[in-house]
């Protein structure tokens, strides 16, 4: 993850050249916000048959993946964990 931070960084490294200290770490953590799986602890769990997935866990929800498909599950259609 670091280093998709660092790359962003340097892609926008001519928006921040004349711009504060703080103007650029705060465009750096808007930029970081933006990028997929920002916020997202993911762990290694299994399922009914004994597989392994990937969950996903978010302030949106939670989202499970296995063998290449995705399912994303919204907190409020969440009852019990």
């Amino acid at each position: 993850m670091l280093e998709v931070l660092t790359e962003e960084v340097i892609l926008h490294e001519n928006e921040v050249h004349d711009v504060t200290q703080r103007a650029a770490e705060e465009l750096y953590i808007s930029l970081c916000q933006q990028l997929d799986g920002y916020g997202q602890e993911t762990f290694m769990a299994r399922n009914d048959d004994g597989k392994e997935v990937l969950l996903g866990i978010s302030v949106s929800g939670v989202i499970v993946s296995n063998a290449g498909s995705h399912k994303f599950y919204p907190w409020r259609e969440i009852v019990n964990v």
